[in-house]
């Protein structure tokens, strides 16, 4: 096979190695953030670090609001880190990639509340509006069709094939192609003449460069796992993929009858992401393809696969892809400090909110002090809930927001939390108290504070560090919603095509119309006014 050149392609773990914050400290360029054309202009430092929590459609269009507003206060810029999860990689991966060059044709026109008419919801509506259409009938038919014709392959990219499709191709972005900034392509091409001439760059090289965050499960030969098994973010970047740190981890099925331990951890290159080590000086096979934005924005979006993968129970004698596994991507995970004596592993891979909803793990890793996280939780913030008398239940607040504080509420099958403690437990009353009286204002709840971590020698998080973070959590807020002309604020509450709103269904309403995505666009993008000084401190480049 074709070979890259070696070693170019690896950037290690810790291990024996650096840390993937010590790398960025160190000005290692694989895992900055840089989305300049040129070295010269690269951004310095780590910036502040801002999470797009998942969320199905809804968080396509929340992250479609936020970053409007965002981008028109002048606070879009490549100093920031931004992570995006499942829902929100559907709106980051087109939007940064988009062969369109309009960035306001692709957002749409805010409008103010007062002037926000049923035809003025439909006509500031912008192309990106649209997407969320045919998703999940599309991906039925597909896995019909996937099903009928006994195609393995089919079926396990039944999911990233419907996103691109709904999401990718609309503007222009090939599902083959690999994604990176100008200078990145530039060097890979160079290092690998012929093997990356189709590949996107980066439409706008002053915005951030998103990470997409999908969860790394375990083995597919293992699946279903067994209950409780532990999980990893899988970072997706345009210049790196991979999992902080390095370890061994003993993964066992549920089925009873085998289980291993594998060497997982470490960084590729992003298009050469699920290729496979051939010599000992560290050269890799290419794949048939290389990974691709479509990959990242599929995988990072698959929620399914925690229930598929582990929550149900094994289908017929055929083990390894029988019944529902066969739905569940898998990629080759080489972890680079491991060697060539271990067997790179396919290895099961899905939505980044089955492990962490926004992306906060990542960017402790990276060292970032400063977090902002936008979150479009489908929970609507309790406003009765005492956080400092009780302890968090079911529907007093977004589930990963607990978790985060060592609470983890685990309402259902949906998300393995029990891992996620970062800060310490003290912090979950007074962000929660914040919040609520941000909701009270009217305004929208956003709020901040100051934490401080707690050691998690999973996820390679150290004791003792202070983060000042930010909440922009999702609500309908009093003043939007009496600011809004009669037949507006009556349709949003009581019309069919509005159901839920602003808290659309995540799993029942992944098709939403330009109305309903433009509606809750502009309740974000206006949140975002109402509190530009704060946000505009928050993330503000650190000095």
């Amino acid at each position: 096979p074709e070979e890259l050149c070696p070693a170019e392609c690896v950037v290690r773990g810790d291990g024996a190695q650096k840390t993937l914050a010590d790398l960025v400290k160190s000005g290692c360029d694989l895992p900055s953030t840089n989305t300049a054309a040129t070295d010269a202009d690269k951004p310095v430092g780590l910036g502040v670090g801002v999470g797009f929590s998942g969320g199905g459609a809804r968080a396509f269009t929340a992250s479609l609001g936020w970053v409007r507003a965002l981008r028109s206060l002048g606070l879009w810029q490549n100093t920031t880190t931004i992570t995006a999860v499942s829902g929100a990689a559907w709106f980051h991966g087109p939007f940064s990639y988009s062969s369109n060059g309009d960035e306001d044709a692709l957002l749409g026109t805010y409008v103010e509340p007062a002037d926000l008419t049923l035809a003025a919801v439909n006509a500031s509506a912008g192309s990106l509006a649209s997407r969320p259409s045919r998703t999940l009938a599309e991906c039925f038919e597909r896995f019909a069709e996937a099903v009928a014709a006994k195609d393995a392959a089919a079926l396990e990219r039944v999911w990233t094939d419907v996103v691109a499709a709904a999401y990718l191709t609309p503007e222009g972005i090939h599902d083959e192609a690999f994604f990176g900034s100008a200078s990145l392509k530039a060097d890979a091409a160079a290092r690998n003449p012929g093997a990356l001439d189709d590949a996107l760059v980066l439409r706008n090289a002053s915005a951030p460069s998103p990470i997409f965050i999908g969860t790394l499960e375990g083995p597919a030969s293992l699946l279903p796992l067994a209950h409780n098994t532990t999980y990893y973010q899988l970072a997706m970047g345009g210049q790196w993929s991979g999992t902080h740190g390095f370890r061994d981890v003993a993964y066992a099925s549920r089925r009873g009858d085998s289980a291993k331990t594998i060497p997982v951890g470490g960084f590729v290159e992003t298009w050469a992401l699920g290729a496979v080590p051939v010599t000992a000086d560290g050269a890799v096979a290419l794949n048939k393809k290389p990974f691709s934005l479509a990959d990242a924005v599929g995988v990072a979006s698959m929620a399914p696969s925690r229930v598929f993968g582990q929550d149900l129970p094994p289908v017929g004698p055929g083990g390894p892809g029988a019944g529902f596994f066969a739905l569940v991507p898998a990629i080759r995970m080489w972890a680079p400090d491991a060697g060539l004596d271990d067997a790179v592993e396919p290895q099961a891979v899905g939505d980044g909110g089955n492990l962490e909803n926004y992306g906060v793990l990542h960017l402790l890793q990276r060292g970032h002090s400063r977090i902002v996280v936008f979150d479009c939780s489908e929970t609507a913030l309790s406003t009765t809930w005492d956080a400092f008398a009780d302890p968090p239940t079911k529907g007093d607040v977004d589930e990963y927001i607990p978790a985060l504080f060592g609470e983890p509420v685990n309402y259902g099958v949906e998300a393995m939390e029990k891992d996620d403690h970062v800060f310490e437990s003290e912090g979950l009353p007074r962000l929660i108290q914040a919040l609520q009286a941000a909701n009270a204002t009217g305004n929208g709840a956003v709020a901040n504070v100051t934490v401080t971590t707690v050691a998690n020698e999973i996820y390679g998080v150290e004791a003792g560090r202070v983060v000042d973070l930010t909440f922009v959590y999702l609500d309908l807020p009093e003043k939007w919603l009496a600011s809004l002309p009669a037949e507006t604020a009556n349709a949003s509450l009581t019309s069919k095509e509005f159901r839920g709103f602003p808290r659309y269904s995540t799993f029942f309403y992944l098709a939403l119309t330009p109305s309903a995505v433009s509606l809750l666009a502009h309740l974000c993008s206006w949140v975002v006014f109402q509190n530009a000084e704060l946000l505009a401190e928050k993330l503000a480049p650190p000095p």
